[in-house]
């Protein structure tokens, strides 16, 4: 069974994580295991960028790998963390998150989905997860414009695809997940 340990990082409402461990496991064609952190860590501070006043998505990634290498040591173990952040990559203006598949570990960046409409703001972040997630399990972006690995480069390209994987990506993510649990 595959297992995700979900970390929140800094400032966030716990509801909104809690939204996504109930609802990330009914999106898989596999069964998914959700652990929830109960305390918020804070961001590491070499994280924050003041010039671009950001987060570096990779460096909370790293942070992520570090403080949870005994149980990434799993082969079907995986860590997602959940922040309330304005995160980047590289020359990138922001990100909604980032995966990095050899460290197992992702993180989503929810501050630019925020919404005054709670159910969107979670079915946003919930969309977020889920590619993250995707990303982790060896997909890569894209083009069936509805599938959740469809890559968002905006609020509204987040809103116009689904939370679920287009059957092509379904395909692939079942040869991973069969690969991941061969012995």
């Amino acid at each position: 069974m595959i297992e995700i340990l979900l970390q929140p990082i800094g400032d966030i409402n716990l509801d909104d994580v809690d939204y996504i461990i109930q609802n990330i496991p009914n999106h898989f064609p596999f069964e998914i295991k959700i652990y929830p952190h109960l305390w918020s860590l804070q961001p590491p501070f070499n994280a924050y960028n003041i010039n671009r006043m950001q987060y570096d998505a990779e460096i909370i990634n790293k942070f992520l790998y570090d403080k949870y290498k005994e149980f990434l040591s799993k082969k079907s173990n995986f860590v997602l963390g959940v922040s309330m952040l304005d995160g980047y990559y590289f020359n990138l203006n922001f990100v909604f998150g980032l995966a990095n598949i050899e460290m197992k570990v992702a993180s989503i960046y929810t501050k630019r989905l925020k919404n005054f409409d709670q159910l969107k703001y979670r079915e946003r972040i919930l969309k977020e997860s889920i590619h993250e997630i995707g990303h982790l399990f060896g997909l890569k972006h894209c083009n069936t414009y509805k599938c959740v690995m469809n890559f968002s480069n905006s609020v509204d390209d987040v809103d116009n695809k689904n939370p679920d994987f287009c059957d092509r990506c379904k395909l692939d993510i079942m040869q991973f997940y069969e690969s991941t649990l061969r012995i």
